[in-house]
């Protein structure tokens, strides 16, 4: 993906995103399990988060270059994600969720949420970067959140695919051919639906919009 930033890789990065998954080293970003999440969020009508994923490459996926690592800069919100994305997202997680659902403020539960969706694939990229070490890929998509927050509608108004979806497409989690077929949620994804809803002043009114 090109970078709106050419010159990020070559400046220092303040990189303040917080591990928030993974090892006990914030400063291990080989930790490819790991993840990182900015510490405030982009308003765009709803609030969006930025985090970083890093990725050890497949041996047969790091060209002439040898590149082993690949850090992708990431937007997830619940705010625009769509009902669907958010029951299908907690699909797979739903009991450890609801087990300690309870036992969360509201802070820690829009962060769960926010991993489910990242877990699950409901999520725009905005930057990929690739390089021999782990440590590079990460400064320079730490650096680019800083241009993603002023310019993120550029980023999201971008073709993100063959079949011409954008990166709020992705952000919802409505991408692909045409829409997807809702299936009926547990009491459960009901009540996290709810709950978003009165969480979010406006989020009722914006999925209403999207339909």
């Amino acid at each position: 993906m090109t970078s709106l930033l050419t010159a990020a890789s070559k400046r220092p990065a303040p990189a303040p995103f917080i591990k928030v998954r993974g090892n006990a080293w914030p400063d291990d970003f080989e930790d490819d399990w790991a993840l990182w999440r900015h510490p405030f969020a982009i308003d765009a009508e709803g609030p969006v988060w930025l985090y970083v994923q890093m990725y050890e490459l497949p041996e047969d996926c790091r060209g002439p270059h040898k590149h082993k690592w690949c850090a992708s800069l990431i937007a997830v919100s619940p705010f625009f994600a769509t009902n669907h994305s958010v029951v299908d997202a907690l699909r797979s997680c739903e009991d450890s969720f609801e087990e300690s659902w309870q036992e969360m403020d509201n802070n820690s539960r829009e962060m769960a949420v926010c991993e489910a969706l990242v877990d699950y694939g409901v999520k725009a990229t905005l930057v990929e970067k690739t390089s021999t070490r782990a440590k590079g890929p990460f400064k320079g998509c730490a650096t680019e959140a800083a241009v993603a927050n002023m310019m993120f509608g550029v980023y999201l108004d971008r073709q993100a695919n063959a079949i011409g979806n954008d990166g709020w497409n992705f952000l919802r989690g409505d991408y692909g051919y045409g829409k997807q077929t809702p299936r009926e949620p547990t009491l459960f994804q009901k009540k996290v639906v709810r709950w978003l809803d009165r969480y979010y002043p406006g989020r009722r009114a914006y999925q209403a919009s999207q339909k």
